[in-house]
């Protein structure tokens, strides 16, 4: 499967991204100490029903980011939405990525088609 890298600006951040799969919408959010790479790893299994994009979330991997804060992470969700030209997705994430994801959805509802919690590790 062919996995192709991108950046996107999100408020004061340049988030560094992976893009894999054909299908629905669906954008994933690693665990806190991870990479992109949590899911990317996975890419034959998600990509194989889903249009997926994967990032490293501010603090970790090869983004760019002037500030480690929660409401900042939920808004690069929306970043990577209108740069990848997608009204909605779901969108999910593990720990870290469940607690940005979630913070996101309840902003933002009408951006989320479906909302994936893996053991989410901090409230929204």
């Amino acid at each position: 499967m062919e996995i192709t890298p991108f950046r996107v600006r999100g408020p004061g951040s340049a988030l560094a991204c992976l893009r894999f799969g054909s299908g629905p919408p669906l954008v994933l959010a690693h665990p806190m100490f991870f990479s992109k790479t949590y899911f990317s790893a996975a890419a034959e299994v998600y990509g194989e029903k889903h249009s997926c994009v994967v990032f490293d979330q501010r603090g970790h991997g090869d983004t760019e980011a002037d500030a480690f804060d929660f409401d900042a992470m939920a808004e690069d969700w929306r970043a990577i939405l209108d740069a990848t030209g997608r009204e909605r997705a779901a969108i999910g994430g593990t720990s870290l990525g469940a607690a940005t994801a979630l913070r996101f959805a309840l902003k933002h509802p009408e951006r989320v088609s479906a909302l994936i919690q893996d053991l989410p590790g901090f409230g929204p």
